[in-house]
């Protein structure tokens, strides 16, 4: 079953509805295509190392083949569907779909926060 899940990024609430196993699958496909075999590397780590040098060797090969058009493409995918923001209309919390445009001006490193917890919400493993 599909769940929501909620997180507060600078004092907004964002709402991620799990997306299905095929826009699931597209994802990592995309995620993949985008990143490269570095990614690999990275992933066959375990961790995100706190050691600079190290991070950016594993980095490099990402780096080196990086496509900015299809970066911009894979976030707007990750938008496109089950991310909200939620807003009050009276005394009640209601989802409100994200426009883009607006809901991130000033706020590029809030949108690369909700990059992040949507692929932690879909990805995520264990509870």
């Amino acid at each position: 079953m599909r769940e929501q899940k909620r997180k507060e990024i600078n004092g907004i609430t964002y709402l991620v509805t799990q997306m299905s196993g095929t826009r699931a699958l597209r994802v990592q496909t995309k995620l993949v295509s985008l990143l490269g075999k570095g990614i690999f590397e990275i992933l066959g780590k375990g961790k995100i190392t706190k050691d600079s040098t190290e991070m950016l060797e594993a980095l490099a090969p990402i780096l080196d083949n990086f496509d900015d058009e299809k970066a911009f493409n894979f976030v707007m995918y990750l938008f496109e569907e089950g991310v909200f923001i939620e807003k009050k209309d009276g005394d009640v919390k209601v989802p409100v779909s994200i426009d883009f445009e607006k809901d991130f001006i000033g706020k590029v490193m809030d949108m690369w926060k909700v990059v992040g917890f949507i692929l932690e919400a879909n990805f995520a493993t264990g509870k």
